[in-house]
């Protein structure tokens, strides 16, 4: 409940006593308490007097012997505001109008006289008055609030400034702002509309930079065993000793594969050099294991005098050795 305005306080005096040897005085108890920014207006024969704040009073005043009643008027300014729910062009959502006033007390004397009013009310209806302003959103729908907001500034501005408020004599009262309030259901729909395409925007960002990883770990992958060692060293997952003990058991392991083929191909360990075989074979997959680019037959010096038991082909051989001649 709105506080009284602009009078906050009235009541009515006793009479005081005229005494024949002395001057009679009012106790100040029956006047109400003046605040700062408020002033008293005695009532005194049909005529109102101010009793600013810098007028102390001490009982003894000829006015205030004779008043039969005081008003405690608020001279400071007070604000207003006005709430207008005017339909829009979807019968299920309306434009919330919030106007702002200002009042302030021009004339003390003749604000007491009129008394209290409920002001807020009386500019409720004063707004109310104008019929263009109840109808200006029923074009529009709720999403298009923004030129509603437009609309209504434009048309309560001039409307105060035509027909400005005078129904509280002794107060000024001054438009001073119009705006139209986002409705909850309006909000709550942007603010899920804005959480989606965020989660959407980080999730794409996320799912971008997966992909960009699987195809580094893949390229990483398809370069081999020496390609991954190194990438654990660079994270720090790999110790230089750790990657020099995976290498070399890489390497015994690949030896012993390919002694394992020339056993089952029964090829006789006798008069085959392997070890020359096994290590030329493990130096040609090494190197294109690290350079894949990189890819030699085997030299005819030395794999090839291998696979002879020693014995070199020479290049116009008519005779070029056979499987027999692994076992001469």
């Amino acid at each position: 409940m709105e506080r009284p305005y602009p009078v906050m306080d009235e009541r009515r005096l006793p009479a005081v006593p005229r005494k024949f040897w002395g001057s009679a005085r009012r106790p100040l108890t029956d006047l109400p308490a003046a605040g700062p920014g408020t002033a008293l207006v005695l009532h005194v024969g049909g005529r109102c007097i101010a009793v600013t704040e810098g007028n102390r009073l001490t009982g003894a005043e000829e006015a205030l012997l004779e008043a039969t009643s005081v008003s405690l008027v608020d001279l400071r300014p007070r604000t207003f505001g006005v709430e207008l729910n005017v339909p829009s062009a979807d019968p299920a959502d309306t434009f919330d109008i919030h106007v702002v006033f200002q009042a302030r007390v021009d004339r003390a004397e003749i604000a007491a006289e009129c008394g209290a009013i409920d002001l807020a009310a009386e500019l409720r209806r004063y707004v109310r008055r104008d019929g263009k302003l109840l109808k200006i959103g029923s074009d529009y729908r709720v999403h298009e609030i923004a030129e509603v907001r437009e609309l209504v500034e434009a048309r309560v501005e001039a409307y105060c400034e035509l027909l400005p408020y005078e129904g509280a004599p002794g107060v000024s009262v001054a438009f001073r702002l119009a705006e139209v309030g986002t409705p909850n259901k309006l909000r709550e729909h942007a603010v899920t509309i804005r959480d989606e395409v965020w989660q959407q925007e980080l999730a794409n960002l996320r799912n971008l930079g997966e992909d960009v990883s699987v195809a580094r770990l893949k390229a990483l992958v398809e370069q081999g065993a020496p390609a991954l060692t190194a990438l654990g060293l660079a994270r720090g997952e790999y110790g230089l000793g750790d990657a020099v003990r995976e290498a070399r058991s890489d390497e015994d392991a690949a030896r012993r594969h390919l002694i394992e083929v020339l056993r089952i191909m029964d090829v006789d360990f006798v008069t085959v050099d392997t070890q020359r075989i096994v290590d030329s074979l493990l130096h040609q997959i090494t190197r294109s294991a690290v350079d894949p680019g990189h890819s030699r037959p085997l030299a005819r010096g030395t794999e090839a005098s291998a696979l002879t038991g020693g014995r070199p082909r020479k290049e116009n051989d008519e005779n070029p050795p056979d499987e027999s001649d692994l076992y001469d």
